[in-house]
């Protein structure tokens, strides 16, 4: 029919196919909320991270896919997050001093949280792990049962790692195993935390990613048109995914492990960095009011 498939339910006597009318509207991003409690990051149609889950992510895509936008949108939604008036953090490593890089500098981000340097990268992590071990000390006096950092009044954290294979290729055989010990360990212990770790890639592949990491990101994304077999595999856990055109923004996602689905990124309208950079100079004159009463 040419028309896409939403839904199918066999059943004793007939099976029932639900087919998709209109296709959903791409988002067309003229400005971000400064502040957002709804905790709920919207990308398109039904694909919504949600940040009382595990939002740990996988996000590759070959250069000129529109990686690199989608990245920018998603930080900028994630940081505008708050919890009880307080922004979502974030750190970030980014060993091509990339743009992302740059709008840590641009917005005055604290500079304990962005990083370059292989020095700087396990002194961010190692940070990050402090973080973790605080929370747990509150988590585990807290009485209440079923609960995540965020019902304990902690607003989520993320950590970024750009061109992770960059990154660990950089380093010699003991520094890989010891920075990939540490990331495993926060990607298996953040959930309850309101913690995640976010790794950006242009080939993911077992010799730059390894299995006890990779099995932690259980939302992926792959921007630039149908993936390879390997990329599939990798990515979703599988090779059966749909055809997608190869279309700059246009892309798979999976969220929890789901069977990955087609989907568009958010497109900017206006200039990208005139359109988030507020949202991050808002974000951070908050990360700096609690670094003034920590101290």
């Amino acid at each position: 029919l040419g028309i896409s498939l939403s839904s199918k339910e066999i059943y004793a006597t007939y099976v029932e196919y639900v087919f998709v009318y209109r296709p959903p509207e791409r988002q067309q991003i003229t400005s971000l909320l400064l502040d957002d409690d709804s905790l709920k990051i919207k990308i398109y149609d039904d694909f919504v991270i949600d940040l009382r889950k595990n939002f740990s992510m996988l996000i590759s895509g070959a250069s000129g896919a529109g990686k690199s936008f989608f990245t920018y949108y998603y930080l900028t939604r994630f940081i505008a997050q708050t919890v009880n008036g307080k922004h979502a953090k974030i750190y970030v490593i980014d060993p091509k001093m990339s743009d992302i890089y740059k709008l840590c500098r641009r917005s005055g981000m604290l500079v304990e949280n962005y990083g370059t340097t292989n020095e700087d990268a396990f002194r961010i992590v190692r940070q990050y792990i402090d973080e973790m071990s605080r929370r747990m000390e509150i988590y585990n006096k807290s009485d209440l049962f079923d609960s995540i950092g965020i019902d304990l009044g902690l607003p989520p954290l993320l950590l970024i790692i750009e061109e992770y294979s960059s990154l660990v290729a950089s380093m010699d055989t003991k520094e890989k195993k010891d920075f990939e010990n540490m990331v495993a360990i926060v990607a298996q212990k953040a959930r309850s935390l309101s913690m995640g770790v976010c790794i950006v890639m242009q080939q993911p592949r077992a010799d730059s990613l390894s299995t006890n990491i990779r099995e932690q990101l259980v939302n992926a994304i792959f921007l630039g048109g149908s993936p390879s077999r390997e990329t599939s595999q990798m990515m979703f856990g599988t090779t059966d995914v749909p055809n997608v055109k190869k279309d700059k923004g246009v892309g798979l996602y999976s969220v929890e492990r789901e069977s990955p689905k087609e989907f568009k990124s958010p497109l900017f309208v206006r200039d990208v960095f005139e359109t988030i950079i507020p949202v991050w100079e808002c974000a951070v004159k908050d990360y700096k009011k609690d670094e003034e009463c920590v101290k």
